[in-house]
Parts: C-alpha cells; sequence; structure tokens
C-alpha cells in the first residue's frame, strides 16, 4: 500500500494523494493506522481545505464547478467518439435476394459483429478514460507544484558562504533558519 501512495516527483504530491485516499477511506481510522499517519492531523487538514475553499467562494472562484466543467469535457468527448464509431457500425447493408437462412445467418453474424465492436468501443473509452485521469493528474501535479513555488517565492533564499548567513533573493534581506533561531535562544 505505500509504494502505490508514494509519487517519486515530490512528497507534496504524495500527501495530496494520501489525503484523497483518506477521504474515500471506508475506515479512516485504520487507513490511518495502517500506514502509521495520524488521523487527527487529517482531520485538521480537512479542516483548513475547508477555509481554502470557502476563502476561494468569497472571491469568486468555485473549485469543484470548474473540476466538474473538465470531467464533463472529457467525457462529452469520449461520448462523441463512441456515438461516432457506433453510427460507422450501423451502416452495414443488407443484400437483397437472399434466402431467410442465409439472411438469418448474416444478421447473427452482423450482430456478432456489432457487440464485437461494441466491446473494443469500450475496451477504447476505457483507455481514453485512464489517460485522461493520467494526464489530469500530472496537470494537477504541475500546478500544485507551481502554486507551491509561488506561495514560497518571498520566502527563498541563498545561503552566503563568508557569513553563513541566508539572504532571501527577492528583499535582500537576512533570514535565519528555525535551527539557528533555537540555537541563539538557547544561547541567551
Amino acid at each position: 500500500m505505500q509504494k502505490k501512495v508514494i509519487d517519486p516527483t515530490s512528497d507534496f504530491l504524495t500527501l495530496v494523494k494520501v489525503y484523497q485516499l483518506w477521504t474515500q477511506a471506508e475506515d479512516p481510522h485504520g487507513f490511518c493506522r495502517g500506514l502509521g499517519l495520524s488521523h487527527s492531523s487529517f482531520l485538521l487538514a480537512k479542516a483548513i481545505r475547508m477555509q481554502l475553499k470557502e476563502s476561494l467562494l468569497s472571491i469568486g472562484i468555485d473549485v469543484e464547478a470548474a473540476a466538474a466543467t473538465a470531467a464533463a469535457a472529457a467525457a462529452a468527448a469520449a461520448a462523441a467518439a463512441a456515438a461516432a464509431t457506433t453510427a460507422a457500425a450501423d451502416d452495414v447493408h443488407d443484400e437483397g435476394g437472399c434466402s431467410s437462412s442465409i439472411k438469418s445467418h448474416q444478421q447473427q453474424h452482423n450482430q456478432q459483429q456489432h457487440q464485437h465492436q461494441q466491446q473494443q468501443q469500450q475496451q477504447q473509452q476505457q483507455q481514453q478514460q485512464q489517460q485522461q485521469q493520467q494526464q489530469q493528474e500530472q496537470q494537477q501535479g504541475v500546478n500544485l507544484r507551481r502554486c507551491i513555488a509561488n506561495s514560497f517565492w518571498l520566502n527563498a533564499a541563498q545561503l552566503q558562504p563568508e557569513s553563513r548567513q541566508y539572504i532571501t533573493l527577492e528583499r535582500q534581506q537576512q533570514q535565519q533558519l528555525k535551527q539557528q533561531q533555537q540555537e541563539q535562544q538557547q544561547q541567551q
């Protein structure tokens, strides 16, 4: 189970995936115990997520509506592809002048062919849906990394070798790591 939830590209994406699995779990407490995670941390994350959603809604951004629109567009594209294939399969013509047994045999053959084509269509639709889901997950990962990078931009700092101090890239201000701050507090 642990290997399934780990995203090799990002710890943040792993956390998002684990959170999504937690929200879908039948037994959230058991899910957390199985992975050695804190259930109360997930409850806090859920509360924070709700606050963020409310904040976005207050400024006119409906996150779930945007996600539903994207999913509906993907479903419409898959339905259009299926309809086009079905229409092509229905264009089978019956030749006149055949005996009833030959017609019956042709009808059975056409039905079998139609069923086979429907099965192929379903398989193609499933593959398309899986590909679309993978693309959506990849895009979500890219969007999440962009969001994180943007949110931390003002805090990005570079270590100055001669002074061993961090200087922020944006405002050229001196910054200290939490460990350095704790050491200074202990010395005082």
